[in-house]
């Protein structure tokens, strides 16, 4: 459950960090003030407290935590780190063995899109262009390694990236003049079904096994009435009929039998 909170806040924290230690300048002024609010001066009454929260924040958990994930193989070497490792299990135990370090991996490239975003303003056509840069090299990379044990992650974690290029182009259209409106309404499609389209195939994958055991049994089951109608259209009517009468009629005569004896006793 830590590890989970940790996962899900990891950007927040980071991103909310950055922006607290982010100074903001004014021209003709000597003193730094802060971006997230430019009436508070920088470093100064309040804002000191806060920077003292973000730096160790940055340092326990922005750094620290991929940093960990990073160095835990030369740490197994050097320190025994047996209490430890099934926390780091929790992060890299869905990874290959030779490819655990992506756990921290995807931190770091969340936190190398959050730094182009903060270091650029939101409406450069700089920042936008890193950050496609930044997803597509995340996703070839991927692509090369297919860090995951299981395939159906690495498909799933495929299309979540490819995702993130598709996002990532939009914004950039609005530096253009002319673009075409058929193309971005196809392209914002696309990231609204592509969820969806992983998640079934994800589905379809785990369940692959169960999947094939109804299909296998749906066909024996289809070819047993198939078989069992050829069967009856081969036999004629009354000698379908007569086995049944007779088994009946010697069950009932056996009856009598006994129950004439008994009488007799």
């Amino acid at each position: 459950f830590i590890c989970f909170l940790i996962l899900l806040s990891y950007t927040s924290v980071a991103t909310t960090s950055l922006l607290l230690l982010r100074p903001l300048a004014f021209l003709n002024v000597e003193k730094a003030y802060t971006y997230l609010s430019p009436e508070i001066q920088y470093f100064h009454g309040r804002h000191f407290v806060y920077c003292i929260v973000a730096v160790l924040l940055t340092i326990v958990i922005v750094i620290g935590l991929p940093s960990l994930l990073l160095s835990e193989p030369l740490l197994n070497r050097k320190i025994n780190f047996i209490k430890l490792k099934p926390l780091l299990d929790q992060f890299q135990g869905c990874y290959k063995d030779k490819y655990r370090c992506f756990a921290a991996y995807y931190m770091i490239c969340r936190l190398v899109i959050i730094v182009i975003i903060i270091v650029n303003s939101p409406n450069d056509f700089t920042a936008h262009y890193l950050n496609i840069i930044a997803c597509v090299l995340m996703d070839l990379l991927h692509q090369f390694s297919r860090p995951y044990t299981d395939n159906y992650l690495n498909l799933f974690d495929g299309a979540i990236l490819h995702l993130t290029i598709l996002i990532s182009f939009l914004p950039l259209l609005e530096f253009f003049d002319s673009y075409n409106a058929n193309l971005v309404t196809g392209m914002i499609y696309i990231i609204i079904l592509l969820p969806l389209v992983s998640l079934i195939v994800m589905k379809l994958l785990i369940h692959r096994g169960d999947i094939k055991n109804m299909i296998s049994y749906c066909s024996i089951l289809i070819q047993k009435c198939i078989k069992h109608s050829k069967n009856d259209d081969e036999i004629p009517l009354n000698d379908r009929e007569t086995p049944l009468l007779k088994e009946f009629g010697i069950t009932v005569d056996d009856n009598m039998r006994r129950n004439a004896i008994i009488v007799e006793v």
